[in-house]
């Protein structure tokens, strides 16, 4: 039975041995068992001989005695970190393009064996733990051995014997050889069975692929298709849909094609696509996530300033298309080619600035409390507070942050800086940005200050769209009000209004028409707080 395999799309295992069940995100390529074979450092047929205990009290491995060696120069023993003994469910001797049904279960890799019995290990040479088996979910490790003349150990010797010719090209065409005998009328089970193996190779996009091959096929839709669809029953578009449900079931795939190839070229090694990324980052409004393949591309290369350029020529454009999180999109690619963590990719100052975009885009966007960001980091941003405002107001809540907003209130205060004067905006804001409602601040001492505090006050509300500072507005609303006060409180109002307009539950248009229609103040509702000194 065919099982389909996201190929098409990029994934990253998410969880660990003790996860119930796999979660896969935008993030990395699967590989095809030709691709699996060929990035293996030994592919051995070993017997199951012991557990033993890993590193903490829940995890467990399997130990494995060589029997025989099918690729490169292993140790005696290799071992499976994420294994255990119990009883599994075996592989299918038939079928050779799905991967034991354990693989589609749990963390999506096989762990289950039983003692004496013997495996296919697909192995990795780990600087740390020697060879231990290792490849992509949902993929062919760790399979039971049927001897060798079964379909999948013979499968593996014609592969290692295609991937002598280095020339990766010429490795291609003996693939597609592969797939026109498995085509042909009378072909065995076993010819069937590879060349739609085969099939699934050339279909599946990936970043080892060679860069003329993944060109030719960016540059023309049919690139795969016209050499095979002839052999398929129906018209050409019939043909088309039914060569790729033979390898990956019905439905399309889940990304464009294209996407996926710009993505590949570039996570991969291949400098001949510059000239092709260069075009599309030249392009007016490039389609998002091509244009983040492009900048992922450059920043490999380590062309910061570049990229730099590139993404303020463009952020509008993607900000008003996308967003950020929208599923692989632009912004995915982007953290892919960075890689944050302790995998860090670039470079410390390049990383800082991306972090102040990414947050700066959100505030734009969502607003200070729907943005994540590391409030111990607000020391440093308080070095140089103005040339990080917008990183300084999605910390807003740190006691540093409003430590410092009140310093530098009292100090334009002392110098006898105007309160109209734009000096007192940013702190001002970081207050309001900062504001819970929950006790008298210092922001209620300024709501009940001077006129022209105030009106500072009153103007900026609407720039701090919060939950809390829409409370604070209808708690002003309450006090007796000049003119000019009473007009930016309402323009205030109309921005919060604008919006949270579906989630505010204090009144939005509401509160809006209700304070247009009084002579200058509101009454507060019961259950408003009334921190407010000149209220009392």
């Amino acid at each position: 039975m065919l099982i389909r395999i996201f190929v098409f799309s990029t994934i990253v295992l998410l969880c660990g041995p003790g996860a119930s069940a796999c979660s896969l995100i935008p993030g990395a390529f699967l590989q095809s068992n030709f691709e699996l074979i060929d990035a293996s450092d030994a592919i051995v047929v070993a017997t199951a001989v012991r557990s033993k205990k890993g590193e903490d009290s829940f995890s467990k491995s399997v130990v494995f005695k060589v029997n025989e060696v099918l690729k490169g120069s292993p140790s005696k023993q290799v071992n499976d970190l994420r294994a255990r003994f119990g009883k599994p469910t075996p592989s299918n001797p038939h079928d050779f393009l799905s991967a034991n049904p354990e693989a589609y279960m749990g963390p999506c890799v096989r762990m289950t064996y039983r003692k004496g019995d013997r495996y296919v290990l697909m192995l990795r040479n780990d600087p740390e733990n020697g060879f231990i088996v290792w490849g992509d979910a949902f993929s062919r490790i760790n399979e039971d051995d049927f001897g060798p003349n079964s379909m999948w150990r013979r499968a593996i010797g014609i592969y290692i014997n295609i991937q002598q010719n280095p020339d990766r090209m010429e490795q291609i065409g003996e693939l597609e050889k592969l797939v026109d005998r498995g085509l042909r009328e009378g072909a065995t089970e076993f010819e069937q069975q590879l060349g739609l193996d085969a099939l699934n190779h050339l279909l599946n996009i990936h970043p080892d692929k060679p860069t003329e091959w993944l060109l030719d096929r960016y540059d023309d839709p049919d690139y795969i298709m016209r050499r095979f669809k002839d052999r398929i029953a129906g018209t050409p578009e019939e043909a088309a849909d039914n060569l790729v449900s033979l390898v990956f079931g019905e439905g399309p795939p889940p990304e464009d094609e294209r996407t996926a190839i710009l993505r590949a070229l570039a996570e991969g090694d291949h400098p001949q696509a510059e000239p092709l990324f260069y075009e599309i980052i030249s392009e007016t409004a490039p389609e998002p996530t091509r244009l983040g393949a492009a900048l992922a591309y450059f920043i490999k290369k380590g062309e910061y300033d570049f990229v730099k350029a590139a993404f303020g020529e463009h952020i509008l454009w993607v900000t008003g298309v996308t967003g950020p999180g929208s599923g692989p999109g632009f912004w995915g690619v982007m953290w892919q080619a960075i890689r944050y963590g302790e995998n860090k990719q670039v470079t410390p100052e390049f990383a800082s600035w991306w972090e102040r975009q990414t947050t700066s885009n959100c505030l734009i966007l969502n607003g200070p409390f729907d943005c994540s960001f590391d409030r111990d980091k607000a020391t440093a941003l308080l070095d140089a507070p103005r040339k990080n405002q917008t990183l300084l107001l999605a910390a807003a809540s740190s006691p540093q942050v409003i430590a410092w907003a009140e310093a530098e209130l009292d100090r334009l205060h002392t110098q006898g800086v105007k309160t109209f004067e734009e000096a007192w905006d940013f702190p001002m804001k970081l207050l309001l940005a900062a504001y819970r409602g929950d006790k008298p601040s210092r922001v209620h001492e300024l709501a009940c200050g001077s006129k022209e505090m105030r009106e500072g006050l009153a103007d900026l509300i609407g720039e701090v769209p919060t939950l809390y500072t829409e409370e604070l507005l209808r708690e002003m609303m309450a006090i007796d009000q000049h003119e000019h006060v009473r007009e930016q409180l309402f323009e205030s109002a109309v921005l919060i209004a604008a919006a949270d307009m579906k989630e505010s539950w204090l009144g939005d248009a509401e509160l809006v028409y209700a304070y247009a229609r009084t002579d200058g103040t509101i009454p507060l509702r019961k259950r408003d707080r009334r921190h407010l000194p000149c209220l009392k």
